[in-house]
């Protein structure tokens, strides 16, 4: 079952097209990587799915209803969380309560917060934590967080609105490869769980790890897609991307 689709998706800023027909399947339950240089459209592809831009022309199919053009909150109603590049934990409020606050909670001020939240939230919410690898840090303020750990948390939040598709950006940037690892068992069990996973990553080696199928993008186009360890030996990605010589063991 298809659980995405792009079709010819177009998005320019000013005179620069940042995506040039962009065309795109992401099956249920599968992890799907898309790379490319810095300026190839991967994040404004991201941030068009998501809703956060109305794509100027083409279609975004999500299980086979076309969605284009609907906001952030509607889109996770019907399924779809983001993370970001940057953590954005919500300060102040310990990790156990920003991943409350995912829960269900749109507005929220210390105590008044806290006792708006059910039992089976706070249940649902350690259990996430627990999947997550932060039980041991449920109290402590979440900014306070090592950059490995806010990410963890950002997908705990992510994971918080029940999602069907889940959308990484950039999840290893700034990790230590023992970090990176910890996230690839995450999307695995995450996949496990039925949960579709899309991501944007720079960490070509990771990608290839811990996908089915991968896209690279280029100047807005999809340049190569398929088994990710064919995708890189593309000689048209080797040229674009990757550089002469490389390889993933």
């Amino acid at each position: 079952m298809r659980q995405l689709e792009t079709l010819d998706l177009r998005k320019s800023f000013g005179g620069i097209r940042a995506l040039d027909g962009v065309s795109i399947a992401v099956d249920k339950g599968s992890v799907v990587s898309i790379v490319g240089p810095n300026g190839a459209g991967k994040t404004t592809l991201f941030k068009c799915i998501a809703g956060y831009y109305k794509p100027d022309g083409g279609k975004i199919l999500l299980k086979g209803e076309e969605v284009q053009g609907k906001r952030p909150p509607e889109l996770v109603r019907r399924g779809v969380s983001v993370t970001f590049q940057v953590p954005r934990p919500f300060r102040g409020l310990s990790v156990l309560e920003n991943i409350l606050a995912a829960i269900g909670s749109p507005s929220y001020s210390g105590a008044r917060f806290l006792r708006r939240v059910s039992m089976d939230d706070y249940e649902r919410a350690r259990i996430i934590a627990e999947t997550m690898g932060l039980e041991r840090f449920l109290e402590m303020d979440a900014s306070l967080l090592p950059l490995g750990l806010q990410k963890r948390l950002e997908i705990a939040k992510a994971l918080a609105m029940e999602p069907e598709l889940i959308m990484l950006d950039e999840p290893t940037a700034g990790m230590s490869r023992e970090e990176a690892r910890d996230v690839a068992r995450i999307i695995e069990k995450l996949r496990d769980e039925g949960i579709t996973v899309m991501l944007i990553e720079h960490n070509v080696p990771f990608a290839v790890s811990v996908s089915d199928y991968m896209y690279v993008l280029n100047y807005g186009k999809v340049l190569s897609s398929g088994i990710p360890r064919e995708v890189i030996r593309d000689q048209r990605v080797v040229e674009a991307y990757l550089g002469r010589g490389y390889t993933v063991s």
